[in-house]
């Protein structure tokens, strides 16, 4: 069997021998990697290079096949299915994007082997390169498993550095180092940098002396701008360009929520810290050594919102609002103005990556996104008002929740390595650079 191209000469197949130009065509792919890795089979046509594939291969790997093209499902059907056996194909590259990736992508996959028939390639190259585009920055792992990749050496160096800053500055610093009982009638506000912050500015002027405002580091330029000061800033992220959402008038008495691994930049500044137990391996320890009563501030949202809400029920608010958290787009934009995307991306100046492709996605990427605020829902702690109830009121009973860090925190370097070899826990992507990321404690590195 052959399918031909109406009013063309274009054949998708030999006409001389369809079943050898398919032996052909798999031998030219290579073969998989035996360590949980795809084989995705882009441009089927009838399938003759798909078994032969699979034969040549000793070991059993999974395989999926799209047909970009849908209206070959109603040309095939059956015969296509004699052809590959029970092998899962999708038909139309739509609809392929509408599908679930569990649909397709076996648990625990760790990498993906694209192999594009040539004559998909030759024919549709625009649709090929559409098609070999969207996998070309995919990767199995979820975004928390990408993080911890990319940021766990990061993590290590900045937690000892910033332990060895607090050496030399320790009244800057404070620990959340335990929860209070909930204050029914206080309120915690955050304030996210979804581009409807910028509405809700009117808001925030009435109701500020009646709630306790933490804003993100993202809408911090923003509220600024605006002469809205918060009464604290909350930033997990330790990239280097954090920095750029804290602008040069930032308020030095504002102080910043964060953990001894975040960003450098907010540690070199002479604003106050507030710091939290994370469930990062480093800071489990130090919380069992120095602060065993302090409370473990967890976040399954993988969302900056969904840690002001830990923050919250561990200062005692009651209940919590949040303004500038939607995901809703107003023409594609992403944030609202004055954040440090907007400092970042310069048009004059080049970069490896432009901002500009992450604050105005598709919206395809966007829906996703959407998952987070229904996990937050499902998961909060606190109940969610609208709007601020008359008997709210604001007390500073909230600073009863931090304290200083006792005399023995953080320990030598020395200490660190020791319970390095003690504790097996320790994730190996931890315990392989502690021991030289340690000895910054000691002042010899």
């Amino acid at each position: 069997m052959n399918l031909k191209e109406e009013d063309s000469s274009f054949h998708l197949h030999s006409q001389q021998n369809p079943r050898k130009e398919g032996d052909r065509i798999a031998h030219s792919f290579p073969p998989p990697s035996p360590n949980q890795e795809l084989v995705l089979f882009i441009g089927i046509g009838c399938g003759y290079h798909i078994l032969p594939y699979v034969q040549s291969v000793s070991f059993s790997f999974p395989v999926f096949c799209l047909e970009p093209l849908p209206e070959l499902e109603s040309l095939l059907g059956e015969r296509l299915r004699e052809e590959i056996g029970e092998i899962p194909v999708c038909f139309g590259w739509k609809n392929f994007l509408g599908l679930p990736q569990s649909d397709w992508l076996p648990q625990g996959t760790k990498s993906i082997k694209i192999c594009l028939h040539p004559a998909y390639a030759r024919k549709f190259p625009e649709l090929s390169r559409e098609i070999l585009e969207t996998f070309r920055n995919f990767s199995p792992q979820d975004e928390n498993r990408r993080a911890k990749t990319e940021f766990g050496r990061l993590w290590v160096h900045n937690y000892f550095r910033h332990a060895r800053m607090y050496q030399d500055r320790p009244d800057s610093y404070r620990w959340i180092s335990r929860k209070l009982p909930k204050r029914p009638k206080e309120i915690g506000c955050f304030a996210g940098a979804s581009p409807n912050l910028e509405t809700e500015e009117d808001w925030l002027r009435e109701h500020r002396s009646k709630i306790f405002l933490l804003s993100s580091d993202t809408s911090l330029g923003f509220l600024l701008s605006r002469k809205i000061f918060p009464d604290a800033v909350l930033s997990l992220d330790s990239g280097r360009g954090t920095g750029f959402h804290f602008p040069m008038d930032f308020p030095p008495e504002i102080p910043v929520v964060t953990w001894l691994g975040g960003s450098a930049r907010i540690f070199d500044l002479p604003n106050p810290k507030w710091l939290y137990f994370s469930t990062h391996p480093l800071d489990q320890f130090s919380r069992s050594a120095f602060f065993p009563s302090g409370p473990l501030l967890e976040n399954p949202t993988l969302n900056l919102v969904g840690m002001a809400v830990s923050v919250f029920e561990a200062l005692g608010f009651g209940s919590c609002i949040w303004k500038g958290f939607d995901f809703r787009r107003e023409s594609g934009k992403t944030h609202c103005r004055g954040t440090g995307y907007e400092r970042y991306d310069r048009f004059f100046l080049e970069r490896k990556e432009s901002m500009f492709r992450r604050r105005y996605i598709s919206e395809k990427k966007w829906e996703r996104r959407k998952a987070v605020l229904e996990l937050w829902e499902e998961w909060s702690p606190l109940p969610f008002l609208s709007n601020v109830p008359e008997e709210a009121e604001v007390s500073s009973e909230w600073k009863l929740a931090l304290s200083a860090a006792p005399p023995k925190f953080p320990g030598t370097g020395n200490f660190w390595r020791k319970a390095d070899a003690i504790l097996v826990e320790f994730p190996s992507e931890v315990r392989s650079i502690l021991e030289r990321q340690s000895r910054i404690l000691d002042g010899t590195v």
